[in-house]
């Protein structure tokens, strides 16, 4: 296993989703894919990149969750319609990438890489987008 090569691979890997947070905290996006990008560049394989990026994001993903249900931010028939293909969805990537991901991690990485690099010249493109005035007027809770 990777982690028996290096020991202080952990410690990097708390180094990357402690930086990609700062990130995603002050952007409000770029978690996934700094934490992609650093640990393919460490040579971590591709399942491990996965499971560890998602693993972190399901309590932040699921404390976000909570707080727009709260604040009644949330479509309930489009989540009941989305849940069962967003479970089948998952239950496959992991499974694809947990049986496929170290075999063909050759192929993988490049295409992991072209994809990330995509996302971030997205995310950079966001960040230095000129900010407009004009903001999508929504329904509060409590009008007629």
């Amino acid at each position: 296993m990777f982690l028996n090569k290096d020991g202080h691979i952990f410690y990097w890997m708390l180094l990357t989703g402690f930086l990609a947070e700062i990130v995603a905290g002050s952007m409000g996006m770029g978690y996934g894919v700094i934490c992609t990008t650093i640990l393919l560049l460490l040579n971590v394989p591709p399942p491990v990149v996965s499971a560890s990026i998602h693993s972190a994001e399901s309590f932040t993903t699921a404390a976000g969750s909570f707080s727009h249900y709260k604040l009644g931010n949330v479509n309930k028939k489009l989540v009941w319609v989305l849940f069962p293909l967003a479970i089948a969805g998952s239950v496959i990537g992991a499974l694809t990438l947990s049986h496929y991901g170290e075999y063909y991690a050759h192929i993988v990485k490049p295409i992991i890489a072209c994809y990330t690099l995509y996302l971030g010249l997205n995310i950079l493109r966001n960040a230095f987008k000129e900010k407009t005035k004009d903001r999508i007027k929504t329904k509060k809770k409590n009008q007629p």
